[in-house]
C-alpha cells in the first residue's frame, strides 16, 4: 500500500485544455453577436475571466468594456449590450439600475450571460422587472435574451 502524498496530482489533469475550451466557448459566444458590443462585466468575475480568456485580440468589431456598477451610470455605446455576471439577485439589481438610467434604451439588444449558470431567482427578477425576454441557451455559459 502506498502512502498518501501531500502534493497535487501531476498526471491526468490538464488545466490548459480546460482554459482553452472555455476561452473558445466564450469567444465563440461573443462572435455570434454580430456587430459592435458593449460588455458589462461583474466585478467579481474579472480575475476569473481574465485568467480564462487572457488578452482578446482586436477583431473586426469594436467592444466597449465596462464594469457593472450601481452608483455610476455607464451609457452603452453600441446596440448590442452583453452583461457577463454571476447569478445573484444583487447583480441583477445592478443591471436594472443601469438600464433605468440609460438615455436611449429602445434601440438596445440586451443579453445576459450567467457564469457559470443561471438561477430561477434571477430569471424571476429579470421577468418581473421586464429587463429582457427569457430564453435558455444550452451551452457551458447560459444566456438570457
Amino acid at each position: 500500500m502506498q502512502a498518501k502524498s501531500d502534493k497535487p496530482p501531476t498526471e491526468g489533469v490538464n488545466f490548459m485544455l480546460l482554459r482553452q475550451h472555455y476561452q473558445k466557448q466564450f469567444l465563440k459566444y461573443l462572435d455570434e453577436k454580430a456587430g459592435n458590443k458593449s460588455i458589462y462585466f461583474d466585478a467579481s468575475l474579472l480575475k476569473v475571466l481574465s485568467l480564462v480568456l487572457g488578452p482578446r485580440a482586436a477583431g473586426h468589431n469594436q467592444e466597449q468594456r465596462l464594469i457593472l456598477q450601481d452608483h455610476t451610470v455607464q451609457q452603452p455605446a453600441h446596440k448590442i449590450v452583453i452583461f457577463a455576471i454571476r447569478p445573484d439577485l444583487r447583480t441583477v439589481e445592478k443591471i436594472l439600475w443601469q438600464k433605468e438610467r440609460w438615455k436611449k434604451m429602445e434601440d438596445k439588444e440586451i443579453f445576459i450571460l450567467f457564469v457559470p449558470r443561471r438561477t430561477i431567482e434571477c430569471d424571476e427578477m429579470i421577468y418581473q422587472n421586464n429587463i429582457i425576454d427569457i430564453q435558455v441557451r444550452k451551452n457551458n455559459f447560459e444566456e438570457t435574451k
